[in-house]
């Protein structure tokens, strides 16, 4: 949430700081002229601060800041102290219960590392958090934050520490490099390893799910383009049916692999490297009648709406949009398969940190350091289309998945499943929309039955 209304943060005195340890809120409220709530509670470490710039009265980053709103203090801020040898800055704020969920906490985070960029001592800004306050989490990996590590407070005990590189030569983080960054290496390692299993699909391996040609129907002789397409095994797929397939993926070496593929396979088929947002140019203004997107590519974008906007200009007249994606629970849950860990909605485009290898490649050794991800809710993924003027003719939940996930049990159809008697709950879900046909002429998709509504199969 953006917060509409100006913050000020409003600097106290070492007076002021002084007297609110002491608990005289009134002395406080009569200095400056405005009242000071109850739930602002001055800590030990409120003095510590006063110690700084009573030492120090040019100090400008020690001082507690009000954080007012409307005339309101509704929270206070401030960094622990000035910048240390290695210019390192912690940004700590509180804003009181009543007014959270309002976007003032990102109002202040956004002040405050933009002060700590204006320096030239500063070169990096620290947040520690709890681990169980996912709110504030949330927030610093929105922010460009990674964890580095974690440390153990007397007072709050375990907190996780999060950094922000802010220096000159270190810019604000690029989503799309970073993320192509993460396809490029993250392709060359798919290719080499058993998951895709390049040598088995040339053999003649089918990769689309059970599912998909019911409902997107025949696609012999159609256009299709493939978006994401990575190593280009769903697009090959749909070229084994007949259709004459275009793949666009941001990731240079994802696509040189898949037009290698494509000739090991000896089929026929386009593949172009672009950002998602610029296919309509990237591909010439060329028009399709199906435009294809499978598992795992929604979260890699911020931006529903324009992503619609560009699969509606890439349909001619009464084609279709066919996509099949990991299912937002499935996300929330991803840990062991049960416990909601992350925003199922409103959770926004966050900056997370590469651990270890990928889905695909567990122990693969990548130097990317973070891509960039949101949970989309199928709600938004429903109203951006209808949005770009499309109409949803079907929507289905399915229980399989091909994600390799501990929790469920992969089986010899390369899909994964909950094991015997475990209640099942959706994995994937697919939806078909179709871009209205002019009264006077014929539908150019393929032909299916239009059928509203949803289902649980699997």
């Amino acid at each position: 949430m953006i917060c509409s209304d100006p913050v000020a943060l409003v600097p106290l005195t070492v007076a002021q700081m002084r007297a609110l340890v002491a608990g005289d809120r009134a002395a406080v409220a009569a200095d400056l002229g405005y009242p000071v709530p109850a739930e602002l509670t001055a800590g030990r470490w409120w003095t510590a601060r006063a110690d700084l710039v009573e030492r120090d009265p040019t100090d400008t980053w020690s001082a507690v800041r009000l954080v007012r709103r409307s005339g309101e203090v509704v929270g206070n801020a401030g960094f622990h102290g000035p910048p240390d040898a290695a210019g390192m800055v912690e940004i700590g704020y509180e804003i009181y219960p009543a007014h959270r969920r309002r976007g003032i906490a990102r109002a202040v985070l956004t002040r405050m590392v933009r002060e700590a960029r204006e320096s030239a001592a500063v070169r990096t800004v620290r947040l520690s958090i709890a681990p169980d306050n996912e709110p504030s989490l949330g927030l610093a990996r929105s922010a460009g934050f990674l964890r580095t590590g974690e440390q153990m407070d007397p007072e709050d005990g375990l907190e996780l520490v999060l950094e922000l590189p802010v220096g000159p030569g270190d810019p604000v983080p690029d989503w799309r490099a970073e993320n192509r960054d993460f396809w490029d290496e993250a392709a060359v390692s798919h290719a080499a390893g058993p998951f895709y299993d390049l040598p088995g699909f040339v053999a003649g391996r089918d990769d689309l799910r059970p599912f998909e040609d019911a409902e997107l129907g025949p696609v012999a002789g159609l256009d299709l383009v493939h978006l994401q397409c990575h190593l280009g095994t769903d697009t090959l797929s749909w070229a084994r049916r007949g259709a004459r397939v275009t793949g666009l993926d941001v990731s240079a070496a994802s696509v040189a692999l898949a037009r290698r593929l494509a000739v090991d396979c000896g089929l026929p088929a386009d593949f172009v490297t672009a950002d998602v947002y610029d296919a309509v140019a990237a591909l010439g203004g060329r028009t399709f009648d199906v435009v294809y997107t499978g598992v795992g590519a929604l979260c890699w974008l911020p931006d529903l709406d324009r992503w619609a906007a560009a699969v509606a200009a890439l349909l001619r007249p009464g084609a279709v949009l066919y996509l099949v994606e990991v299912h937002p629970l499935v996300d929330a849950v991803w840990d062991d398969g049960w416990t909601i860990r992350r925003d199922m909605l409103g959770g926004g485009f966050t900056r997370e940190a590469v651990e270890g290898g990928t889905y695909a490649a567990p122990d693969a050794s990548l130097t990317t350091r973070a891509t960039w991800v949101r949970n989309w809710s199928a709600a938004e993924v429903v109203t951006a289309i209808a949005g770009a003027g499309m109409r949803v003719e079907l929507l289905a939940e399915q229980t399989v998945t091909d994600n390799p996930l501990p929790w469920l049990e992969r089986g010899a159809d390369r899909l994964c499943r909950f094991p015997a008697g475990r209640p099942r709950y959706p994995l994937t879900y697919s939806l078909r929309a179709r871009r209205a046909a002019p009264a006077t002429g014929p539908a150019t998709g393929p032909a299916t039955d239009p059928r509203a509504g949803g289902r649980l199969t699997g």
